[in-house]
């Protein structure tokens, strides 16, 4: 197997540089800690053209010197794709992965030697209405990417998002291609959340595995609801094309400058997309990917880093 290039760590090193470039990899045998990098920077690959942080055999990620767990409250983890390579059988590895606002971390066990998987946290909604009986919702918050390069009973445990909750109707699903299938059992006991962790079996091949719900609606802590304190004066504000089949653009400038997130909810006041912006004074652009979500009215709202929005709610419509 051949890659563009690569860095080799051995023992106990610290890697200082804390980004991987596409058709790149860095393959670690030994301990990196995590929280090596200082702030404001964090740990990174790229998306586009995978770039992978690589764990050989026993190599990990620590946190200063203690194993990491799902629930790790480190405030660093990987916004991009971790590979693990199995040595050999049954071994278990942690993949320290997330996105700009929290860790989303991914647990294996009965992985299959010298075989590899590769995970990443994509933010956003995938083909949420193609699912199998049963499964009544997926979730359009994100989803793990999920490679491996061999099939086997893998099982699969993740962290579930700060903005769920915990609900013994959840479900771990997987992308198959097609449709989006159980990896949990029926029973709350085998499958379905009550500690904050999902767990299920990978036998199938998926590219993908999800949050899914035998209930309608999967239920999210931080709903925001519509205000209009605190409100920023808006310059310009540009949403095209409105109505769309599923990718808007918006166009705005606000008088504020700093980061903010970007909420896009129902007519509940339920969250589908939240993301964090960078603004500045000057004008900003944002493309936001409803694909794959219901017909219908939602909302734009731009809030500040404590959710009190910077601007009415503008009206949205999927057609």
């Amino acid at each position: 197997m051949k890659y563009l290039s690569f860095i080799i760590l051995f023992g106990n090193s610290i890697f200082s540089q804390n980004y991987v470039a596409g058709n790149c990899e860095v393959i670690n045998y030994g301990s990196i800690n995590i929280n090596s990098v200082s702030a404001p920077y964090n740990w990174s690959t790229s998306k586009n053209v995978v770039g992978k942080f690589s764990n050989y055999g026993g190599g990990n990620f620590t946190n200063n010197g203690e194993k990491l767990s799902l629930k790790s409250t480190g405030t660093r983890w990987i916004n991009g794709y971790v590979k693990h390579y199995a040595t050999i059988g049954n071994l278990t590895h942690l993949y320290p992965v997330g996105n700009n606002s929290e860790p989303l971390f991914v647990s294996t066990t009965a992985e299959i030697a010298q075989n590899s998987i590769t995970i990443g946290w994509i933010d956003g909604p995938y083909k949420v209405t193609n699912k199998v009986a049963g499964i009544r919702s997926v979730s359009s918050v994100g989803r793990w990417d999920y490679s491996a390069s061999a099939k086997g009973s893998i099982i699969v445990r993740v962290k579930l998002p700060d903005s769920f909750v915990d609900d013994t109707n959840l479900r771990l699903v997987g992308w198959d291609g097609t449709e989006w299938v159980s990896l949990s059992g029926s029973s709350p006991y085998d499958g379905g959340s009550t500690n904050g962790v999902l767990s299920g079996v990978i036998n199938v091949a998926v590219s993908a595995i999800g949050i899914g719900s035998i209930s309608d609606i999967i239920k999210v802590k931080d709903a925001i609801k519509p205000s209009t304190t605190n409100l920023q004066t808006i310059h310009h504000l540009n949403i095209y094309p409105n109505p769309s089949t599923g990718i808007f653009f918006l166009d705005y400038n606000f008088n504020f400058d700093g980061v903010a997130n970007l909420n896009i909810i129902d007519v509940n006041g339920k969250v589908l997309i939240k993301r964090l912006l960078n603004l500045t004074l000057e004008s900003n652009r944002t493309e936001v990917d409803l694909s794959g979500i219901s017909t219908g009215i939602y909302f734009v709202i731009i809030a500040d880093n404590t959710n009190n929005p910077l601007c009415q709610p503008r009206k949205i419509i999927l057609k």
